[in-house]
């Protein structure tokens, strides 16, 4: 499976997992928070399969949610804080792109708002165990 299909399934389960009432939504928008270690235009490939995964379970961005961007433009050291910025605005939900750092950073920044995250080495061994 290539790695924009993954990110599409991921973000269609996050959604179907986390539904809001319509009513909800026009009170105030949910806001699903997304930080790349990289720049936007390194990472515009996974916000569009975000984006995809999200509208093929009936959310639209600027519509029926919002998503928050940080980015770290090649300086990992700045993710933790990042993670943080974004867990003040009360997100749904972290999406960690753009290295294993940002995954690493989002973990430790919350053990209980949800964490999507891709990286290229083994998550376990990393230390992002799952727990169920």
């Amino acid at each position: 499976m290539r790695r924009r299909e993954v990110i599409k399934v991921i973000a269609g389960v996050s959604a179907a997992a986390f539904p809001l009432p319509a009513s909800s939504l026009r009170a105030t928008m949910a806001v699903i928070g997304f930080v790349s270690g990289r720049s936007i235009q390194d990472s515009a490939y996974l916000v569009d399969a975000v984006r995809e995964g999200l509208r093929e379970v009936g959310y639209s961005e600027g519509e029926t949610i919002s998503i928050a961007y940080r980015w770290a433009n090649g300086d990992y050291d700045s993710l933790p804080g990042l993670a943080s910025e974004l867990l003040k605005l009360n997100v749904l939900e972290l999406v960690a792109v753009g290295g294993d750092s940002s995954a690493l950073a989002a973990t430790h920044a919350t053990s209980t708002i949800p964490i999507m995250f891709g990286m290229g080495n083994d998550p376990v061994k990393a230390g992002l165990g799952c727990e169920l």
